[in-house]
């Protein structure tokens, strides 16, 4: 997925028309380099190129898992998706591949216990990093620029164009392999600013003037 900023004023564009290739070849590349660095800011700060803010990532139920001590043998006991009754404890175990139950009365020492919180309560725990979106997608292996004497260009390359896709459209994925489909809110990642306008004008005009 990518953008090769079509909305460029026509005056730009005959600007940059009446260069001759490899001038424009020259200009392009500073060009795109300059908007991936700017378009990567931009979706740090969770922004899309209107300035409108990202709508914010759900809260999602973290796993349901214990970890203990049990009397037979002294063995770590890791189950997920547990419940508990009364007197005893059944879940999935992680070593057996299995659901089993377990007495409470036997359980020596527990070593973790999550009873399913929110990651919104982890995340308060954790600062804004954790919230944040696309920070993997910005990275240079998946955000590229590119440009030739016909445009410039910046996109998402690989697995990161699927997924930037998806998301900047508002389409239906999954979440994991196994889960089933689910509506994405649309985040716009990319898309020029009145700001990077400006900045290809300032660019354009004194890439000329140095031509002169």
């Amino acid at each position: 997925m990518e953008s090769n900023f079509q909305e460029l004023p026509d005056y730009i564009d005959a600007l940059i028309a009446k260069m001759e290739p490899a001038q424009r070849k020259e200009l392009t590349r500073k060009i795109a380099k300059s908007l991936r660095a700017s378009q990567a800011k931009r979706i740090r700060q969770q922004k899309a190129p209107d300035d409108s803010a990202f709508e914010k990532r759900k809260p999602q139920k973290a796993k349901r898992e214990i970890k203990f001590i049990y009397q037979t043998g002294d063995e770590v006991r890791h189950l997920r998706s547990w419940r508990e009754t009364k007197h005893y404890i059944i879940g999935f175990d992680r070593y057996r591949g299995n659901i089993r139950t377990f007495k409470k009365s036997r359980i020596i020492r527990t070593l973790f216990v999550n009873r399913g919180e929110t990651t919104a309560l982890l995340d308060r725990n954790r600062g804004d990093i954790r919230r944040r979106m696309f920070t993997g997608l910005i990275k240079s292996r998946w955000l590229k620029s590119k440009g030739d004497a016909s445009e410039a260009s910046v996109g998402f390359q690989g697995v990161a164009s699927r997924v930037a896709r998806v998301h900047h459209y508002g389409l239906k994925d999954k979440v994991n392999e196994r889960g089933g489909e689910v509506d994405y809110p649309e985040r716009q990642l990319l898309g020029i600013t009145r700001e990077e306008l400006e900045l290809i004008e300032e660019m354009t005009i004194a890439h000329l003037a140095r031509g002169m």
